[in-house]
């Protein structure tokens, strides 16, 4: 028997430089967010973990005693969450701590953008 495989492979050294990009854009990503919410990043603990979303952030709310989990939501509908899952939707379904989902409001974020706002 006979493996094939077809298509691009990374090699070990490559796959490892894809995954430290993807932490470090992750990492970007949190302390932009943080910034532009207004948190103080003295006091904010951000982390970039690896493992299936919904799971994380419920074990690293259980390691650091959250008092509260705050998720964002892209507001998809049922079909959507049926078919690709939610992971706002597991978090609030798995955890005991109270969860704040706030929803992602693209008509917003574009109306702002038209009118100059948020510059």
């Amino acid at each position: 028997m006979q493996a094939v495989s077809e298509g691009n492979l990374l090699s070990p050294a490559e796959a490892e430089r894809a995954r430290q990009a993807i932490l470090d854009e992750g990492s970007s990503e949190v302390a932009d967010t943080a910034q532009a919410v207004g948190l103080d990043p003295a006091i904010v603990d951000r982390r970039v973990v690896e493992g299936a979303s919904g799971q994380m952030i419920i074990h690293i709310a259980d390691e650091v005693d959250a008092d509260v989990i705050v998720v964002g939501s892209h507001g998809h509908g049922f079909l959507s969450r049926v078919l690709i899952g939610s992971v706002s939707e597991y978090v609030v379904r798995h955890t005991l701590r109270p969860v704040l989902v706030v929803r992602h409001d693209e008509h917003r974020s574009d109306r702002e953008a038209a009118a100059g706002e948020g510059d």
